[in-house]
């Protein structure tokens, strides 16, 4: 419910033609409770509705008792659909105490905002009709209000808007979005160096070079700190290191991550498919490291590194990007450069021999961002 609130207060933030008063916002829980005595779980939802399209006419902070009520009315509806209710019943709590909660709603164990980091001296900022001194990551709807010079700017949602913290030197912390997701795709090349360990050996030095295409995708989503991420990269390269031909080395990660304020610090695996010279044929390789990396996600932009390694095996990615609003999403712009070093052993007549690659890979990507 809190990204399609977003947008119709965002779409209303320019139709206000009364505020939004006290009153109105009374009636308006009225409305919705008399509609949850009814079971009528439609029009609660319109309330609602109705309550975000008119948040960004208050002026002034949100009185906090009305609007602690709506969110245990949210909660009942919740608990009723089998859904999460403890974040809007840790968020009313925390701004009125002494609301009140019916009595099926008392085992439900509440989950309090966290105090988060300190907010930047000059940013004049309001969550849920109390001014904030820190803010953390948000979980559930939030009237969430900003004051400049008399003028007040208020939305409905689980996240600060990204103009809040973009104009003004006086930023407002940001934490990694909760759900994000990339599709994209982008031209890119590939340099592949096969050298045998021990000079003058019967292995033939082989190098190679690729352009081509490659489709990306990412994922992420956070529980709280906790998250979980999945990147897929899946580049068609013209050229091999023995004759011409057609190229496929996918790579891709895997694992959980956990949010330090805006950086989110990844534990996983990496999964690539790489090259092999060996008998004269083309092969591929597949290697299963170890890995771990760190993501930022700002605003607009994102960055992130990622090192894998085993045995004689590393592997280093760096990527980032930058978007630009489009409706509902995003459209991102970005550059994944990466590259491996790795030891081999291939059999020859009589006995083992060892050799080293090194791989480089560099792409560009434009595609779309659902945050």
């Amino acid at each position: 419910m809190a990204a399609m609130v977003l947008l119709a207060s965002l779409a209303w933030s320019n139709e206000c033609a009364s505020p939004l008063t006290a009153a109105e916002l009374e009636a308006l829980v009225q409305a919705a409770s008399t509609a949850v005595g009814n079971d009528d779980v439609a029009g609660f939802r319109a309330r609602y509705r109705e309550l975000g399209k008119r948040v960004p006419c208050l002026e002034g902070p949100i009185p906090t008792k009305p609007w602690a009520e709506m969110l245990v009315l949210d909660a009942i509806v919740r608990f009723a659909d089998g859904q999460e209710a403890g974040v809007p019943l840790g968020t009313a709590r925390s701004i009125d105490p002494g609301v009140e909660v019916p009595p099926f709603l008392a085992d439900v164990a509440p989950i309090a905002p966290d105090g988060g980091e300190p907010i930047a001296a000059g940013v004049e900022l309001y969550v849920d009709g109390v001014r904030a001194e820190r803010l953390g990551p948000l979980q559930g709807d939030h009237v969430l209000q900003r004051s400049r010079g008399g003028r007040w700017e208020s939305v409905l949602g689980s996240s600060i808007p990204r103009s809040w913290s973009s104009e003004s030197s006086a930023r407002i912390p940001t934490t990694p979005a909760d759900r994000w997701v990339i599709a994209s795709i982008g031209p890119g090349f590939t340099w592949v160096s096969q050298k045998p360990d021990e000079p003058g050996d019967y292995l033939p030095e082989a190098s190679g070079v690729g352009a081509g295409a490659q489709v990306s995708g990412e994922a992420r989503f956070a529980f709280e700190q906790a998250g979980a991420f999945a990147r897929v990269v899946l580049p068609l390269w013209i050229g091999r290191l023995s004759g011409g031909g057609l190229r496929f080395s996918p790579s891709g990660d895997l694992g959980v991550s956990r949010a330090a304020g805006p950086i989110e610090v990844e534990l996983g695996v990496h999964v690539a498919f790489t090259p092999l010279l060996e008998g004269g044929k083309n092969k591929e390789r597949l290697d299963l490291l170890p890995a771990l990396g760190a993501r930022w996600v700002g605003d607009a932009g994102d960055a992130g590194l990622t090192v894998g390694a085993w045995l004689d095996s590393v592997r280093v990615v760096g990527r980032g990007g930058w978007s630009i609003e489009a409706g509902e999403s995003r459209i991102r712009v970005g550059a994944e450069v990466g590259a491996h070093t790795r030891g081999f052993e291939q059999q020859l007549p009589a006995r083992v021999r060892p050799l080293h690659q090194t791989t480089f890979e560099a792409g560009l990507s434009v595609g779309m961002v659902v945050p």
